[in-house]
């Protein structure tokens, strides 16, 4: 199987760190990810690169601006799905999003998105940011892909 990840963080480390993660989930599970890491939000992407995963920071740069990014991705989402368009990612569905931030603890963050992983079952929630929990909801979000043979 070959997929699309974007990891958006502001930190060059941070964005290394998941990339490891990303080439050692990818090797063990014998599957191909694309990855692609960026320190800015650009959506819509290109139709042809839209991820199948993306790996996002909460990053605070005056608000919790990984929400406004999840708001975005969601909305436009479910604009594609209104009018009868076509994801062009592997999965043609709404993409996995895996929060991966040291925000997440925060009030504000834990407020908006903890409700949302009720309903929002492609939004995975790693409280703390570490490596072993990346890995593990990367690993979760694949073998979905995998089991669901889209």
């Amino acid at each position: 199987m070959k997929c699309r990840a974007w990891i958006i963080d502001d930190f060059q480390i941070e964005l290394d760190r998941a990339q490891e993660v990303i080439t050692s989930t990818a090797r063990d599970m014998d599957v191909t990810i694309e990855s692609t890491p960026s320190q800015r939000f650009v959506w819509p992407l290109a139709e042809n690169t839209r991820p199948d995963i993306v790996i996002l920071d909460l990053y605070n740069d005056q608000a919790l601006d990984g929400i406004d990014i999840y708001k975005c991705i969601r909305e436009e989402e479910q604009h594609l799905k209104k009018n009868g368009g076509n994801f062009k990612n592997h999965i043609n569905a709404e993409c996995y999003i895996i929060l991966w931030s040291s925000f997440l603890g925060s009030p504000e963050a834990m407020e908006y998105f903890q409700p949302r992983s009720y309903v929002d079952h492609r939004l995975t929630l790693c409280t703390v940011k570490s490596k072993v929990l990346l890995k593990n909801a990367l690993t979760g979000c694949i073998k979905r892909m995998l089991e669901e043979d889209i």
